[in-house]
């Protein structure tokens, strides 16, 4: 009988050991989801709507970019850009970018034949241009890191007075390969924007050029707020 008593004593010990060890581990996975959770939470829209621009510099006209390919980390340039806080993970602003999207140019660009573009996921805000026709314009950075020999991508987007997208204009891109796509921006102090595409091929075997062809194109934004093209 002892015997017995000390074996339902020893078992029930054995199951509150087990029930107390399942609790805690349905604790932590859920304490761990749930951080998980707030860590890719993004912005509450009020939190949003009640930010303080006036805390954003902004960058003065004209301004300029194009790739420096005598970077060695070129491909890398957006963790370049993090280690010199040009760019943060942390910044409320990047929650304001917009992808998907698409090229405004009627010429077939190499950048449009892959199959994963135009590119899905989060840009990082980069810089703040002088506001235009009551629009703020944003300059936002991004990896499409599912295609293959494609440099970051560079957008202006225009955003209203609720802090929403209203338009986007690709601004920078560039495919490093036998045949390539490059392109560079520049505004200047009238708020024209010029994008300059250049696109080339080269022949390995015969060791030269054998493709070059430039496309300029002139943006202007409108009172709505919209990027429209300047005919030539």
């Amino acid at each position: 009988m002892v015997i017995e008593t000390k074996k339902m004593i020893k078992n029930e010990a054995y199951n509150l050991i087990i029930f107390f060890t399942s609790t805690l581990f349905l604790i932590s996975c859920k304490m761990s989801k749930d951080n998980e959770k707030k860590l890719v939470q993004a912005p509450s829209v009020e939190s949003i709507q009640a930010f303080n621009w006036d805390t954003v510099s902004i960058k003065k006209l004209p301004y300029t970019y194009s790739y420096d390919y005598n970077n060695d980390f070129l491909f890398a340039l957006t963790d370049s850009l993090k280690q010199k806080n040009e760019i943060s993970e942390k910044s409320e602003l990047n929650f304001l970018f917009s992808d998907k999207t698409e090229f405004k140019l009627k010429e077939d660009l190499y950048a449009k034949e892959e199959d994963s573009y135009p590119y899905k996921g989060k840009g990082y805000f980069y810089k703040r241009f002088p506001d235009k026709n009551k629009y703020k314009v944003l300059l936002f950075i991004y990896s499409n890191k599912e295609q293959d020999y494609y440099l970051p991508y560079f957008e202006l987007q225009t955003i209203n007075s609720n802090n929403k997208t209203v338009d986007k204009l690709i601004v920078v891109g560039g495919k490093n390969y036998e045949c390539g796509w490059d392109r560079s921006f520049e505004i200047d102090k009238d708020y024209t924007i010029t994008t300059i595409d250049e696109q080339s091929c080269y022949d390995i075997e015969e060791e030269k050029e054998i493709e070059r062809v430039i496309y300029t194109n002139k943006y202007k934004i409108d009172t709505q707020g919209y990027f429209k093209k300047i005919k030539k």
